[in-house]
């Protein structure tokens, strides 16, 4: 079956995000009494506008917890870039005509590099958890995007670093999977160390 859409996880994926923190999320709900679930769902599954709207919403009136997620937040666009690889990546799959996705479980604060680096200019369509309602790995989000492309899901790829929820997520909707593994850990078959083995394996797909 053809390949007609390559899909990918963002953060640690396309985007290169190792000091990247939610710890100032965790300290914030953990004096709220929320247990670390409930805080992974909500800051991935609720979408806020601003900062002061998800403060006033979950009651967090401290101005000092308030700064410090606000300090965080604004250093996130300094502490991203991108993989070497994702930019020539993304642009022969785009010359071969291939459809470009992005699912990503992300809360709202960690949007911002999605644009600030341009893959909204290269990627055809992209779900945020946080705005969609639920998260990898449930099926409905990658049914949506295959949906949204007028594809069936076996003509999509997922591309991510997340087991439970790229790859075996995406197997479970229908999806073919690749397990990108950048420090060479799995023996699994159907993994890849880095984006540009992926047109191997769309040769074989």
């Amino acid at each position: 079956m053809e390949i007609k859409a390559v899909v990918f996880d963002l953060y640690n994926t396309l985007i290169q995000a190792d000091n990247l923190s939610w710890k100032h999320y965790f300290l914030l709900f953990k004096k709220l009494g929320l247990s670390n679930k409930n805080v992974k769902e909500i800051i991935l599954t609720e979408d806020f506008p601003d900062l002061k709207t998800f403060c006033e919403k979950y009651s967090i009136e401290s101005k000092k917890q308030y700064e410090k997620l606000n300090d965080e937040i604004k250093k996130i666009p300094d502490t991203v870039k991108l993989f070497p690889e994702t930019g020539e990546v993304l642009k022969k799959l785009k010359q071969e005509e291939y459809l470009i996705g992005v699912i990503s479980n992300i809360s709202t604060a960690y949007k911002k590099p999605f644009f600030i680096l341009g893959l909204d200019k290269i990627v055809d369509y992209h779900i945020f958890s946080c705005e969609f309602g639920f998260k990898k790995p449930d099926n409905r989000i990658f049914r949506h995007m295959t949906s949204v492309f007028g594809i069936r899901e076996k003509e999509a790829l997922m591309i991510g670093d997340s087991l439970i929820s790229d790859y075996q997520g995406a197997k479970s909707a229908g999806l073919k999977a690749l397990l990108l593994d950048r420090k060479n850990k799995s023996n699994r078959k159907g993994t890849i160390k880095n984006l540009q083995e992926v047109f191997a394996f769309l040769e074989v797909l």
